[in-house]
Parts: C-alpha cells; structure tokens; sequence
C-alpha cells in the first residue's frame, strides 16, 4: 500500500480504495459577496477543549478549555461573512460553569470588535431545585443586561428551571424579560432531539403569545421537524418577525424558501440590513460552523439570484449535516469538534470531561468521506487529514 493511497472502512470489515474528491471534482468558483445579504446566517460555535487538563472532572476550571483555539474558530465564522453564536448548546453550555460562561462571554464580545454576535442567556446561576418564576426571571435578565451592554445580541437560552412548567409561567417569566430588556431578543425553541428533558417546552400558546412581546424579533426553531416550521415562520411574519432555522437536516430548502406570498409588510432589520419578510427562513445554526466558507459562496449565489448556484454548493453539505446530528442528535457536538480536527482547526475532538456525548472511532472515518464530498478539501489537505487522524484508527 502505497503512502499516498487513502483506505477507508467498507461494510463487513474491508476496506475500499477512495479517491478525493479534489482530483476528479475541479472546484466551483468563487462568488464576490453581494451588496446586501439576503438572510441572516449565524453559525452556533464550540468550545476547544485543552488535552492536557488535568483539574476536576467536576467542577471544570477556566484552563479545561483552550481558549486561543476557541478564539481562532470564532475568527474562521467571522471572516466567512457568517454571524457568531456563542454560550449555546453547541457550546456545551448545559454543562459549563457559570464562571467559564462569564469569561467565554467577555472573550467573544471583545473579539467581536463591531461584528454580529448572538450569545445565550440562561439561568446558570440558580442553585435551587424549584425556583420561583420571579427567580427564573432574575436569573435571565442578569445574563440578558450583561449581553446586550457588551454589544451582544441575546438568545434566550431554554431553561431547565421552566421545563415541564405551565403556559402561565412561561407568561409571567418572558414578560419580565421582555420589559427588562435593553434590545432586541431572540427565543431558542430547543427540541427535545437535542435534549430530551426540553419535551413540551413553550406549552399552550405560550411560543406565540411570547413572541408579541415587543422585544422579541426572532425565534431559532430547533424542532427538525421543516413543515412546522414553515408553519410558524409564516405566522410571525404576519408580526413582522422572523425565524432562524436551528434545523440541521433541512436546511437547504428552509433557508431557500418558497414564492408562497406573505401578508406582510415591512422588513426584518438588522445591524443595518433590512430584509424583505418572506417565506424563507435565516438561520442560526451548528452544522454551519462545520462548513462556512462553502455556505458563504452558496449565500453569495442566492442574493445574486443564482439558486442553482446555492444548491450545487450547499445541498452537497446536507450528508455531512445529517451524519453529525443522527441520533443520538445530542452527540453532534463531538462531531462538530471533529470536523474542525480534520480541518486543522484543532488537535483532538474531546468533550468536555463530564460530556458523555461522543462517537465511536469509526464514526469520524465516515465523516471524513462526508467532508471530501461537501468540498471541504483541497487534495493535499484530504491526504493530510487521512494521515494524521483517519489512518491511525485502521490499525
């Protein structure tokens, strides 16, 4: 076997013979950037995390995580155009300590330096088993204020302490957060795909009701469930209110839309962009960390009206997409880590310590397929990335 030969596992213990993608697919060209984007894409980042911690599994100090590293794929988002969404479930943000939040929290708003950022606002610095709403409430608006004084834009992260609650409560917490509030809010509908205790979260008509609260201007739907989707994006836009798709397996055709008319007026504005209300959805998503320069050329075919365009960059994303978040979903944030590995972005996809999260070796294999054929790959940087961490599994 040759050096230069890439193997790959095949069904039944074989191996195959794969060819990069490089070699036989010349690369699409590059589209110049549009005067004024068409949607609003946020890429959800992650957190390195530093191999050689060796402090409490338990209770994680700041050096858990490496925080230049952290900083560098927050700078790969930026410079493709996308926005940054940080302090979320992608971040592993169910599992960090308030103190690591806090100082993840001021690094990405003085990395920023004017550029959009989303950061999540939750509840993390609640100790008791059964909080009061009042205490819920305060919890947020801590988080919310810090954001937002910082330049950050706010999602209301879902909260453990309101699962399972009722419509009154949700009512009587997000109105205190939207009177608090010094700016716009987005709410984070998280299914309970991605975290199972979230199963019933908005109950009634809460979702709604919350979102006619003046300050709240955009929803991330995370449901993966597209009609219902488009159910509800219609529906706000009626409201002059968005959705940004948190669905990771359709989003190509959600983010493309359809030429169904909305009764709608006005626009969606944005750090100065204003963008007509239709029948698409923008985005806030984790796979689109895992691919952003590809998506950055596809969103620069769409505002030019080249839909083809967007498709043939964007839909070859999708395989990819649905790999990293196949059940368990909650275990994409492993594979999310390991695509930045393969990249070169990072030198291990580890979780957190105490994330039982993770994929099996052979998983990451067939991610590296995925990966050649999404484009993400020149030849030699394939053949690097097989060396360095493909080759070593197969023997």
């Amino acid at each position: 076997m040759s050096k230069n030969e890439i193997w790959l596992p095949a069904p039944g213990g074989e191996l195959e013979f794969y060819i990069p993608r490089a070699v036989w697919s010349p690369p699409l060209p590059d589209l110049e950037p549009p005067d004024a984007p068409v949607r609003e894409i946020d890429a959800a980042v992650h957190v390195v995390v530093n191999p050689q911690y060796g402090g409490s599994e338990t209770e994680l100090d700041a050096d858990v995580i490496d925080w230049k590293t952290t900083a560098q794929i927050r700078e790969h988002i930026w410079s493709s155009g996308l926005g940054v969404a940080d302090g979320m479930d992608t971040a592993q943000r169910d599992i960090l300590p308030q103190k690591i939040t806090d100082r993840l929290l001021r690094q990405t708003a003085e990395q920023a330096n004017g550029r959009r950022w989303y950061f999540g606002a939750g509840t993390d610095a609640i100790h008791s088993d059964s909080p009061t709403n009042k205490e819920i409430a305060r919890a947020y608006i801590r988080q919310i204020v810090q954001i937002q004084r910082l330049g950050g834009k706010v999602a209301v992260f879902p909260s453990l302490h309101l699962a399972g609650r009722s419509e009154a409560d949700f009512m009587e917490t997000f109105t205190q957060l939207d009177a608090a509030a010094e700016g716009p809010l987005l709410a984070h509908w998280l299914g309970e795909m991605f975290n199972p205790a979230m199963k019933g979260y908005f109950p009634g008509a809460s979702f709604y009701k919350i979102m006619e609260l003046p300050n709240f201007e955009s929803a991330k739907i995370s449901l993966l469930d597209a009609e219902r989707e488009i159910e509800i994006r219609r529906r706000l836009a009626k409201i002059g209110k968005i959705v940004k798709t948190g669905d990771d397996f359709h989003y190509v055709e959600l983010i493309e839309g359809t030429d169904e008319p909305i009764e709608a007026e006005g626009a969606y504005e944005s750090d100065g962009v204003r963008y007509p209300l239709g029948d698409y959805s923008h985005a806030l998503l984790g796979c689109m960390g895992a691919f952003e320069t590809v998506a950055e050329q596809a969103l620069n075919a769409l505002a030019q009206g080249n839909v083809q365009g967007y498709r043939r960059r964007l839909l070859p994303t999708a395989p990819l997409s649905y790999w990293l978040f196949q059940s368990p979903t909650a275990a994409y944030k492993h594979g999310v880590a390991a695509v930045a590995m393969l990249q070169g972005k990072q030198d291990n996809c580890q979780l957190l310590p105490n994330n039982p999260s993770a994929r099996p070796s052979l998983h990451i294999a067939h991610l590296f397929k995925l990966m050649d054929g999404a484009g993400l790959f020149s030849e030699e940087q394939a053949r690097k990335a097989y060396r360095q961490h493909i080759q070593p599994l197969l023997r």
